[in-house]
């Protein structure tokens, strides 16, 4: 049985009154839990006055690697449940390497209660530091959104050996005048035993439609057993994410994803993935990247 402690994500707000905009900060706590795993997932849901505009602009971690893997701050229109903390992956992280016997003293539910239409606002992993958004930039929540609840979900695992070695993203366009010819611009690449954050773009690009947004992890398995990517620290957890903004609302789709190697590679495409819908539209030109 293990205690998890009290953990804050600390928010910077901006609320417009007349012209003028005023900052604010409040943190999103996650109360002490105990556990009976030494691994779980917990949630807890902040309430948005629903009658009141404002913007995150950014983003104080109190969180230590010691205890916490990771920790994400969701978007949501009704949290997955109204308990004051719940069970929010331990169950799934359960079921995806096929095991039993998961025990939580917490009432269990999703993340958001449209797991379909969840926004992801804020990663934080490896002691990584505070984030200020660019002057100009915030998330909108609270009245005239989709968000009416912010929900902060923490990974509480002890952190194994990193087995990635790098992570990277591309945009990647095809030229009109030659449907053969494609460009690929490196969006960031990072190792991922260094603090995981939201990193500055090597490359400022503009996504317009018919662009790909292509990401891919480089990772040694030198374990004696098939490391698969997944939700626990038995997993290699790849995500590339990336934070932009419009000026003309957001993406109705939040992600994509694909079993990767060695049935999946850019440029062949396996089709006894019906799961993975995304698979057919990312039939790219292969690319060669170095750990450089």
């Amino acid at each position: 049985m293990e205690l998890f402690v009290l953990k804050t994500l600390l928010l910077i707000l901006a609320a417009s009154k007349s012209l003028a905009f005023e900052k604010e900060s409040f943190s999103l706590l996650i109360p002490d839990t105990i556990q009976k795993s030494p691994e779980a997932y917990v949630c807890s849901a902040y309430h948005l006055n629903k009658s009141e505009k404002k913007f995150i602009v950014a983003f104080e971690p109190q969180a230590s690697m010691d205890q916490v893997h990771h920790m994400l701050l969701y978007g949501c229109s009704q949290p997955g449940t109204y308990n004051q903390t719940w069970d929010c992956g331990s169950t799934m992280a359960t079921k995806h390497h096929g095991h039993h016997g998961h025990e939580s003293s917490l009432p269990s539910g999703g993340v958001c209660a449209d797991e379909s239409n969840r926004q992801i606002l804020y990663a934080w992993a490896r002691n990584a530091e505070a984030l200020e958004l660019p002057d100009g930039v915030a998330f909108e929540i609270g009245k005239g959104t989709e968000i009416k609840h912010l929900v902060l979900q923490i990974h509480y695992a002890h952190a194994p050996p990193v087995k990635g070695k790098f992570v990277s993203g591309y945009h990647v366009r095809r030229d009109h005048n030659d449907e053969d010819q494609w460009t690929w611009t490196r969006i960031g690449k990072r190792d991922p035993s260094e603090p995981q954050m939201f990193y500055t773009v090597e490359n400022n690009v503009i996504v317009r439609k018919g662009d790909v947004l292509a990401a891919r992890c480089t990772m040694v398995n030198e374990r004696e057993f098939t490391t698969r990517v997944g939700p626990t620290s038995d997993d290699e957890m790849c995500n590339f994410y990336i934070m932009y903004w419009s000026e003309k609302g957001l993406l109705s789709r939040s992600g994509c994803g694909s079993p990767g190697a060695p049935t999946f590679y850019w440029d062949k495409i396996d089709s006894e993935y019906p799961e993975y819908p995304d698979l057919q539209l990312n039939n790219l030109p292969p690319h060669t990247e170095t750990d450089e």
